[in-house]
């Protein structure tokens, strides 16, 4: 009974102990709440290196998800474009692509089995053929709907990294090499299959769609690996990201 009592007064010390401090120790463990759309883009307008700091945060607390994704990345948008050259605006630009694709479950295995796929490829000393690349990075059941979905996330999520890659000076002063190499992955996958889909035009997706689950031939495009022939619309942004990675694809 002694011991009971001893322990009973030291969880009651603590809690008084608790209740003089000046944070809230159950506060720390709340799940952060992403904003409305509103107060993301104001957020964003106000005080973009804090905004920037806050999705951070929103992404390592597991907060992103596939309802609110399409919001943040507005608002780093509204960032990346207003101050590009600024390592504000760069680093907006990487998290905005960054969430395109690992906020929806289907486009990151998407991009997570390409990533693998090239990389045993290009190991093996190999060449990646767009047509390959496109006929085997999807689901087998993958329905038209499913298929423009993810080619809108990996579209959105290019259009992200283009913005880095065109005003990539200074990047490397607060990159890691690992972040480096973790945006270079994401966006030559995206800025890939974001180039052909943009080449292909108006029918792209239906086009596409033929070409993975119906045996289709894909129509002559540019390939989206080599960035020295100017014709897809991401080369200079891609050339710019594998140079910053020390690569040659």
């Amino acid at each position: 009974m002694k011991k009971i009592a001893v322990a009973a007064a030291a969880v009651l010390a603590f809690a008084i102990v608790l209740s003089g401090c000046q944070f809230n120790l159950f506060g720390v463990l709340d799940t952060i709440k992403i904003p409305s759309a509103g107060d993301l883009l104001t957020a964003a307008s106000e005080n973009a290196k804090g905004f920037v700091s806050d999705v951070q945060d929103y992404i390592d607390s597991g907060a992103v998800t596939e309802d609110n994704a399409d919001d943040v990345v507005d608002a780093l948008e509204n960032v990346y474009t207003s101050q590009p050259d600024s390592e504000t605006g760069q680093r907006a630009a990487v998290l905005a692509g960054e969430i395109s694709i690992t906020s929806d479950p289907e486009t990151k295995q998407v991009v997570d089995g390409v990533i693998e796929t090239a990389m045993d490829t290009l190991n093996a000393g190999g060449d990646i053929d767009p047509e390959t690349l496109i006929s085997n990075m999807f689901p087998p059941d993958l329905t038209q709907a499913g298929l423009t979905s993810i080619l809108d996330k990996l579209t959105q999520a290019a259009d992200a990294y283009d913005s880095f890659g065109t005003h990539i000076a200074g990047a490397d002063d607060w990159m890691s090499s690992s972040e480096i190499g973790d945006v270079t992955q994401y966006a030559v996958v995206s800025m890939a299959v974001a180039s052909i889909r943009l080449q292909l035009g108006p029918s792209a997706d239906t086009d596409l769609y033929d070409v993975i689950y119906n045996g289709s031939a894909l129509s002559a495009v540019d390939n989206p690996f080599d960035t020295t022939d100017g014709v897809s619309p991401y080369e200079n942004g891609l050339t710019n990201i594998l140079n910053l990675a020390g690569l040659d694809l």
